[in-house]
Formats: structure tokens, sequence, C-alpha cells
């Protein structure tokens, strides 16, 4: 059998089965529409449904979102009324009336009379003006016996071209129709019968270009915030460059090789300058500076089970920040483990030591310039801008569903602000980190997926992008927060300790075997003196390696059955700072961690036109 045949007697049947199933019928319909210049136009509609069985009332579906091909409008319906009781509410792009009363039943002929205004918005067609409009909507799911429509128009008979197609969606089939000429315009009339379920109705009228006058227009801003997103794209990375040099000029350190850490300073502090932050390395660097100074002893029983013993308290002289971390550690008593610090009460010490630290560097200690620091965050933000605007660009249309710039905005917020603050803490590492390509890669990662899911969401919701755009915003983002970062100039003072931290940095990672063999004459506890400064500073490995030919006296503070040299204590040192760490991350309170115009131009067709919908029965 010819597949077309077989498919039309699968929907002959498929219809049968709807009218057989059906128990109510709408007896006949009436549509009276005053078009109206400014595209407002009033809509009447006049029922009259046959129930065959118990029903309470209907529901009728009426369109305010419009999609076809260029064609996209979002239509405005007020002043709707009823003749009898409804409620109303808005889904899927629908105006959904619930007409009648679950209180009342009713059976046979039942009149119903619905208006309403129906504001279709300025027309977009290039060349002429149209009125295109569903008298009858395809989405009725029982027939309509009868069905008479009057379209009023108010312009001359020969300012008009009209067509009225009937079918399912899609069919070009015309009917007949009259048109009279009355005061003000024209009214356009006609009927059908027995019109099937899915079946439209619907008039075009063409109409001289400029025939409506002072409809609505659409709010669409996105060529607006296009071109915006463009320039300032561009103008964002200039004004970042400019105040870097202009504002942003950094005083040069003078770094001299020097052989002790600066005054007062324990490896924590030194640590934070050197990388603005309190890690986990900090930390565990305070375990060897402790155990060097004489106040505890280390013990590894087994590989990787440390175990420590407190000797002595530290002095009075100590600064509070240390006490509270040291009397933290050993909270247990003077013999504990590395699972006896587990837990929140460590870890909100650490915290409340970090917040102590950074007390200390501020006023007179302050390491970085105010004003530089100010202008700094301001250009943070303004790399923001970029994404924001191509995000309104692409959905800040009547046209473009909200959800979908909540969406895109979320993306380029999250991910780019995130990238920043990668940016941030990676810059702040540059001097002490072991891997500085993968430290300043990583940060990048974040701004690589929201090229990706923005382009990816854009082409899936079907909202075009311009792909030079997206890589101009995702650049400019980039490099406007990496100059708003280096803009930070450090203050005196932080100049100051700068040039005692990096110079002893110096002396650590360029001094001689020979001349470490002349200093251990007087110092033969040098290295285990340094260590706790070289793990902060990035260089255990290195201090280690300088000493692989020289014989070292094993530490008083250490018991274990390994052999010991300088290796061991540097590759120790990354044991210890693995399980501080894990253990540290158990210790962590919860949600507390801290990481550093168109148209058709034809007769239209069915169903194609703005209004109709449809509706059944409740």
């Amino acid at each position: 059998m010819n597949r077309k045949i077989l498919l039309v007697i699968i929907a002959a049947v498929f219809c049968c089965g709807m009218l057989f199933a059906a128990d109510y019928e709408i007896s006949s319909m009436k549509i009276d529409v005053n078009v109206a210049r400014n595209a407002v136009h009033e809509v009447r509609e006049d029922y009259v449904f046959n129930y065959m069985g118990p029903h309470h009332g209907f529901y009728r579906y009426i369109p305010y979102k419009y999609d076809q091909g260029d064609v996209k409008r979002n239509v405005k319906i007020s002043r709707v009324e009823c003749s009898e009781e409804f409620d109303s509410d808005k889904e899927n792009g629908f105006y959904i009336m619930k007409i009648g009363s679950a209180d009342k039943t009713l059976t046979g002929l039942v009149p119903y009379t619905i208006s309403y205004r129906y504001d279709i918005g300025a027309d977009t067609n290039s060349g002429y003006d149209e009125f295109y409009f569903n008298l009858v909507g395809d989405g009725w799911e029982i027939p309509i016996r009868s069905a008479q429509f009057n379209v009023f128009v108010p312009c001359s008979a020969s300012d008009a071209q009209i067509w009225i197609t009937t079918g399912y969606r899609g069919s070009r089939d015309q009917i007949p129709y009259n048109v009279s000429e009355t005061e003000g315009g024209i009214i356009i009339s006609g009927s059908l019968t027995d019109i099937r379920p899915a079946q439209a109705v619907t008039i075009r009228v063409q109409l001289p270009d400029g025939w409506y006058q002072g409809a609505r227009k659409a709010m669409d801003l996105r060529g607006f915030f296009r071109t915006l997103a463009w320039i300032v794209s561009i103008g964002a990375l200039i004004a970042a460059v400019v105040v870097k040099f202009t504002l942003g000029v950094e005083n040069v350190p003078i770094i001299h090789a020097r052989y002790s850490a600066p005054e007062g300073m324990s490896p924590l502090l030194v640590g934070y300058v050197a990388d603005t932050t309190v890690d986990d390395k900090d930390i565990t660097s305070m375990i060897y500076y402790w155990a060097d100074g004489g106040y505890l002893r280390i013990e590894e029983p087994k590989k990787n089970k440390f175990e420590f013993t407190k000797l002595q308290d530290l002095p009075s002289t100590a600064p509070a920040y240390e006490k509270k971390l040291f009397n933290a550690f050993f909270r247990r008593g003077s013999h504990v483990t590395l699972r006896d610090i587990e837990g929140e009460t460590f870890a909100k010490t650490i915290e409340k030591v970090k917040k102590d630290v950074e007390e200390y560097f501020s006023g007179d200690r302050r390491l970085d310039d105010e004003k530089t620091t100010g202008i700094s965050l301001l250009v943070d933000l303004l790399a923001l801008f970029p994404p924001i605007l191509l995000a309104l660009s692409l959905t800040l249309s009547e046209y473009v569903d909200r959800s979908f710039m909540i969406i895109l905005l979320v993306i380029a917020v999250f991910f780019c602000f995130t990238g920043l603050a990668g940016l941030s803490a990676a810059l702040k590492r540059r001097f002490v980190a072991k891997h500085k390509a993968l430290l300043f890669i990583t940060p990048l990662f974040p701004f690589v997926a929201y090229f990706i899911l923005t382009l990816g969401f854009s082409f899936l919701v079907d909202i075009p992008v311009n792909p030079a755009l997206l890589l101009l915003v995702t650049v400019s983002t980039i490099g406007t927060g990496l100059f708003g970062e280096i803009t930070v100039k450090r203050s005196q003072y932080g100049n100051k300790l700068f040039e005692e931290i990096f110079g002893y940095r110096e002396f650590i990672e360029k001094t001689t075997v020979d001349e470490l063999k002349m200093m251990m004459k007087e110092t033969p506890a040098l290295y285990y003196n340094v260590l706790s400064y070289a793990i902060v500073l990035g260089l255990e490995k290195t201090w280690a390696k300088k000493f692989e030919s020289i014989t070292l006296e094993p530490p008083t503070w250490y018991v274990g059955d390994s052999m010991l040299n300088a290796y061991f204590f540097s590759r120790m040192s990354g044991r210890l700072l693995s399980s501080m760490s894990t253990s540290l991350m158990t210790s962590k309170p919860t949600g507390s961690r801290s990481i550093g115009g168109g148209g058709f131009g034809s007769s239209g067709f069915s169903g194609g036109g703005f209004g109709g919908g449809g509706g059944h029965a409740w």
C-alpha cells in the first residue's frame, strides 16, 4: 500500500476516534475583531457549547508568544472579560482561562462570551504592514459545527489585499469571504461549517508600509549591548594597561643575599609575606621551627606515622598568634599524634591565627599600598563587565526567555570570577611556586569553561553568538584582571620586608657548598635552622641538595630508625606536609574551607498567524 495513503488512513482513524471519544462539541462560534492602527486589537468570541455529558465549563488557551521564522513577538493580552466566572494563568506561551465553576455541572447547549484586547505590537515586515490572525486556532480538540467571523479594518478596500485560509497547520486552501465598506473602513466577513479538530481559519490582510501608527515597539536591547560589549572589552583592557603603567609602577626592590631571616619573623609570617596567605605548608613549617627551637620532639615510629612531644612551653615573649597555635596543637596533652589535631577546635584555631596574621600586617605594617589596592579592586570589577554585557547582548530582548539570561549571567559571573580569583592567587604565589607554568595555566581553565559553556548553551537554545566577540570578551576579562592584579604596589614597609625575605631566599637558593661549609664551622645546625624557612619559600629540595656532600649531625629533636641526611628531612617535610594537610582537611568546619523582521509576502497559511489557540472542556 502506498505510504501516503496509509498515513491518511491512520490520520482519519485517529480523528474519528477523537470524534467518538468526545462527549461535547462547539455548536457555533462567532469571532468579531476590530483591527486598530496601533495594533491593539479588540477581540470578541461568542460560543455555544453542546455538552452531551456533564461538564463544568472549558479551558480557553490564547497564545501570547509567537515565533515563526524571523518573526518573533510577545503579545500583550489585557482587559479580559467573560460572561461566566473564570480563573487565569500563564504557561508555555499561553494565556489560560479556566471558565466555569467546580460547583456547577452543565449539560446541553451553553453560551459563553469572551472579550479581550490583543496587543500584537509594531509591525516588523519590510515594505508592507499586515494583520495576520488565527480567527479559529488549531488547538481545539473537538469539532466546531459552524463558525462566523467579522473583521473590521479601518482602511479602504483598495489598500487591503486579503487572504483567508483553512485546514490543518500549513494549509494554503482559501475560502470565500465578503468585503463591505462601512464608515471608517471595511468589514471582512464569512462563515464555515464542520471545522474538524486541529483545523484552523486564518486571515491575512496586507496593508501599505507604515499603516500601523503608534504601535508598541518590542523591547530589544541586544544590538545596543552587543556594541557596548565590543567597546567595553577593548576599553577595559586599554584602561587596565594605562592604570598599571601610570599608578601601579612598582618600587623596584634591591635584592641582596642575607644570611638570616628578617628579625622577629617566624616561617609562618615569612610564608604569609611571600604569597599573602597562610596555607598548610606555613602551618607545617612551624613544627620544624619549634623543634629547632627546642620546644618539641618529632618521632616517627613507622613511616608517615608522626608523633610529637612537647618539651617546654613557648617563652612569654612569643607572639600571641604563635602561642595560640602551639597550645592548640598540644591541647590534648604533651604527647600527640596527627589524629589528635583532627576536629573543629584546631581548625578554628587556624582560622583565628590567619586573622591574627592579617591584622598584624595592617596599619603601619600594611604590605600593600592602600590606594593601588583600591584601584586594583575596581579594575578587577571592570574585568567582569565584558562577560556580563555579552550575556545581556544575547538575551535582553522581549523575545528571549528570561531564564536564558539568568543562566548566561551565572555562567559569566561564576566562571570568570573563579578564574580571576585563581589568577590573583597565582600572582601572589609566583615568587615561591615550584611549577610556575602550571601555576598560571590552572586559572585559565575556568575561562575556557566559560567560553565553551557560553558557546554551547547559545547553540543549544538557538541564541546566535559571535565567536569573535566571545573570544574578545574572554581575552579582555583575563587581560584586564591580570593587569588589575599587578597594579597593586607594595608599601614602603612591604617593599623593605620583601627585600629582606627574598634576600634570604637568594641566600638559600644561590649560596655555594664551600660557603656553607665555612658557615657550618660556626653554626653546625645551619641546615636545621634554615629548613623551616626553605619550606615556606618552596626551596626545601634546593636546600637539601646543597648538603648532599656535607655530613650532618642528627638533630636532637628527631627520633626514628631511618638513615638521616639532608634529603631525608627534605622528603620528610613533604610527607609531614601531606599528613598534616590530610588532618587539617579533616578538621575543616563544614562550609569554611579556605582556598588560596520578515513576514511571508504571500497568502499566509492556516494556523500561521497571531491569536487562535484552542481549548477543551473540563
